[in-house]
């Protein structure tokens, strides 16, 4: 994907030009704003130009593929660009907190914001292509970036929201029905996951939903198949996906 962003509104007086969304005040001399075109989108190869319009067509969309193939990227980068468009209200990310295999983190120091940062590292990293970190912490305070670990999404309602569900390969199906019927009014949900590298002993969350409810047609599927990281991620995975079977 190509990502361009746009700095000042070209008339080269450094005023703040009239597609600017004024987000809010940090204080009387540093406003944040959204540019409404600050992301632009562009398909790499046919799998992500089709993901984008699922993503676009549907209430909930579900985007698998091998590492590095841009599932995460295109789900954060819709989301931002839906946001600076005004159609939802807030960003909700969610991931489950599970350690990779053979990893334990132990007790993490720090707030509730603290704590879950290290699980949400991938998908602002896609935010920080378009914004700054700045933004980022003050789009978090003001709650219009949400980070949620996905226990803590029981009982919420998702309204005026777009979701991101990050690395569903790792839920058991349970949680996943818990969180598909958080969907509320003027929402979407996006989520993303790699089927081939979850820490979950037997069948994921993320298997067990593609399976189960593939016939509901406001629920669109793409599976992403060509890396846009490094093409050597595709020879990697052959090797291991072979032995898998």
């Amino acid at each position: 994907m190509t990502r361009k962003r746009k700095n000042g509104n070209g008339n080269g007086n450094g005023k703040n030009d009239e597609n600017s969304i004024k987000i809010n005040n940090i204080n009387n001399n540093d406003k944040i704003r959204l540019k409404k075109n600050i992301v632009i989108i562009t398909a790499k190869n046919q799998s992500q130009k089709l993901a984008l319009k699922t993503i676009k067509e549907k209430d909930i969309s579900v985007i698998t593929g091998i590492a590095g193939s841009g599932k995460s990227f295109l789900a954060a980068s819709y989301a931002l660009q839906e946001l600076s468009r005004e159609k939802y209200k807030k960003i909700i990310i969610s991931r489950p907190c599970k350690e990779a295999h053979g990893e334990h983190l132990g007790f993490l120091p720090g707030d509730f914001n603290e704590k879950i940062y290290p699980y949400m590292i991938p998908v602002f990293d896609c935010f920080l292509k378009y914004i700054d970190k700045k933004q980022i912490d003050f789009l978090i305070s003001e709650g219009i970036i949400v980070t949620l670990p996905l226990a803590f999404t029981r009982g919420v309602t998702f309204e005026d929201a777009i979701v991101i569900g990050d690395e569903f390969q790792n839920t058991i199906p349970e949680q996943v029905r818990m969180f598909l019927t958080r969907k509320g009014a003027n929402s979407k949900i996006i989520i993303t996951g790699d089927i081939h590298q979850s820490d979950i002993d037997g069948k994921n969350g993320l298997v067990d939903m593609i399976e189960r409810l593939k016939d509901i047609d406001k629920i669109g599927f793409v599976d992403l198949e060509e890396p846009v990281r490094d093409i050597i991620i595709k020879e990697i995975e052959e090797k291991y996906q072979k032995n898998e079977k």
